[in-house]
């Protein structure tokens, strides 16, 4: 694949070899799919305003295996500090994903999913629900 301009944001890609031009094609893809998710989100949030609860397709309760009855697990954990994983990018999901020696090559929403779920127990002890059947119990 030898081509001079990106198809999504008309960069120059003369200077870049053609797996460089690959890479910068799909970054650009994935920003593009991010940036569309997002503003889907938006919409489904300003139809549905009367709720309290997120409609996003996932949310963080679904994310971490949250129960509503168990406050300690809460939608309104603090997250204080969290990178924003959401919006972060196929690259710099995989120098994080790196960081905790995990594949780079993760689907882009299960790394953002997985990234959460480390975060929360590191920081906050939060013990993924998916992960609970492995858990000593104290």
């Amino acid at each position: 694949m030898s081509t001079s301009t990106c198809m999504m944001c008309n960069g120059d890609l003369t200077e870049l070899s053609s797996v460089d031009q690959v890479f910068h094609i799909d970054n650009c893809i994935d920003l593009k799919i991010e940036t569309l998710l997002g503003e889907i989100d938006s919409l489904k949030n300003s139809s549905a305003s009367n709720q309290t609860k997120s409609t996003y397709s996932h949310s963080e309760e679904e994310i971490v295996g949250a129960s509503s009855s168990d406050e300690e697990n809460s939608i309104d954990m603090d997250t204080t500090g969290m990178p924003n994983f959401e919006k972060m990018n196929k690259a710099t999901l995989a120098e994080e994903l790196d960081k905790f020696g995990l594949k780079k090559s993760l689907e882009t929403h299960e790394a953002k999913q997985i990234l959460t779920e480390i975060w929360l127990y590191v920081n906050k002890k939060k013990f993924p629900n998916s992960l609970r059947k492995y858990k000593k119990d104290e």
